[in-house]
């Protein structure tokens, strides 16, 4: 690829400075420069990126034509059309309580295939107060639905927030009777949940002196998944977490820790993405002593696993995801078995 596009701060209308937000390209002969939305924008937005097709010829993300939500569209841009607006579900839709009041919603596209035909992100639905997930091909809409059924969104999933290479799997969240838990949608198969992290709030009962627990309903989002779907990433009140088929959702943290990366332990991790290939991690992390960010890569062609119970206990080194997941269907678990250390 010689050329990128990237989302950058172009300080200039013309009639006199003013921060805007505006996309632009940058190649290796061209250097930094604007594209145009055409558009009269909502300053300082006016368009954002959020997503490449593998060669950079095709971006998405939306555009502001003015000030209202129904203004604020999802987008395509390639060199030869420019920007495009999406449709929407519910374009031109009055309210059901006043008909002279508009409930078309903002919306974006969040992501987009290797080959630019398929593009995921969201629309609106403001009488629900929720960001629905939509998959658009063309002029096509498939609207996400919950695998659940009922929710506190009239049974629609959340946004979808990534997609494989080939548009045929992407990942999101807000599904589930309290809208907490990731998703998975295939073009086979549809939605399916992915679950949540699970976490426990214990405290001491004043009155009758016992250990309470409860669950505090910790919502889990997904935001990017393998090729092959078998390993997805995603964030948990703010960190990053890690889920495969049979481990379900991790910390990623704590999963590294596991795997004798002991300097987890000092740094909150704060979101990542995983590569096509799934052995890929990169992402962004917070020292706990410090105040700054730090980015992050970690490959993980083989983890460990600790194989048996008591004195025959063994760690194991085997391939992820795949030898992983079927050592935990066997009741392995995962990292290191009490008393080894990292080899």
């Amino acid at each position: 690829m010689t050329e990128q596009t990237v989302a950058f701060d172009y300080a200039d209308t013309g009639s006199g400075p003013a921060l805007l937000f505006l996309p632009g390209s940058f190649g290796t002969g061209t250097g930094w420069k604007p594209l145009d939305p055409k558009v009269a924008g909502c300053a300082p937005d006016i368009a954002s990126i959020f997503d490449l097709s593998l060669d950079g010829s095709t971006a998405v993300g939306n555009l502001w034509s003015g000030c209202y939500n129904k203004d604020v569209d999802a987008a395509v841009w390639t060199a030869k059309t420019g920007f495009v607006r999406l449709p929407k579900v519910r374009e031109g839709k009055t309210c059901p309580w006043d008909e002279s009041e508009s409930c078309e919603g903002d919306a974006r596209a969040n992501a987009v295939s290797s080959d630019g035909r398929t593009v995921a992100g969201f629309e609106s639905f403001p009488e629900i107060a929720a960001r629905v997930g939509v998959i658009w091909r063309g002029n096509e809409i498939e609207v996400m639905r919950d695998p659940y059924g009922a929710n506190w969104f009239d049974g629609y999933a959340g946004e979808i927030l990534g997609m494989n290479s080939a548009g045929t799997i992407a990942v999101g969240g807000q599904v589930g009777p309290e809208t907490n838990e990731a998703y998975m949608w295939t073009a086979t198969g549809g939605t399916r949940g992915l679950g949540r992290m699970p976490d426990n709030l214990c405290y001491l009962d004043w009155m009758t002196e016992e250990k309470v627990c409860v669950d505090v309903l910790r919502e889990t989002v997904a935001n990017s998944v393998s090729d092959d779907g078998k390993v997805v990433l995603g964030s948990s009140f703010g960190e990053a977490a890690i889920y495969t088929p049979q481990m379900k959702w991790m910390l990623l943290s704590e999963f590294l820790e596991k795997q004798g990366v002991l300097e987890t332990s000092r740094w909150y991790l704060l979101g990542g993405v995983v590569a096509a290939s799934g052995k890929t991690i990169a992402g962004t992390g917070l020292p706990l002593a410090g105040s700054y960010y730090q980015g992050f890569r970690v490959d993980l062609d083989q983890v460990f696993v600790c194989v048996g119970k008591g004195k025959g206990a063994q760690t194991m080194r085997v391939s992820f995801p795949d030898a992983m997941d079927q050592q935990l269907a066997r009741g392995a678990t995962v990292g290191f078995c009490p008393g080894d250390q990292p080899l």
